[in-house]
């Protein structure tokens, strides 16, 4: 039994809308400037519904579109988590035992979220290295 005083509902969003802020716009802007018609940018919309429907963070598998989800006060928890991260300084007065057990656990939440973001970066540097090693070696 695992206690928490953060719900699931409040967990899930905010592993979606961080990995929403993290795959950035879904569809450049300047494309919708080029004049596609309705018919194309539907097919581009169901190529990137199926791709990022795929998704897999934290152990969550995400079967909706990514897009859905929001977690209104993440821009807020997002820079009391990078100002704490830089400095080392908690947001509210008090030693980390006075902190809100909730703050806490969305911190938990970010930096395991920042450590799989930084995973996917490194495996993919090391994919791009070895691909490289291997032309050489033609």
């Amino acid at each position: 039994m695992q206690i928490s005083s953060m719900s699931v509902f409040d967990y899930v969003s905010i592993v979606g809308h961080y990995n929403k802020i993290q795959s950035g716009p879904t569809i450049d802007p300047r494309i919708l400037e080029r004049g596609y018609d309705e018919t194309t940018l539907a097919m581009m919309r169901a190529k990137i519904q199926k791709e990022t429907s795929a998704l897999t963070s934290l152990n969550i598998k995400f079967g909706r579109p990514i897009e859905e989800f929001e977690y209104t006060k993440l821009g807020y928890v997002l820079t009391l988590y990078r100002a704490y991260s830089k400095t080392g300084v908690l947001p509210f007065s008090g030693n980390l035992a006075d902190q809100p057990a909730q703050i806490i656990e969305i911190f938990n939440t970010l930096e395991s979220l920042d450590l799989e973001v930084q995973q996917r970066h490194n495996a993919e540097m090391d994919r791009k290295s070895k691909k490289e090693r291997n032309r050489g070696r033609r």
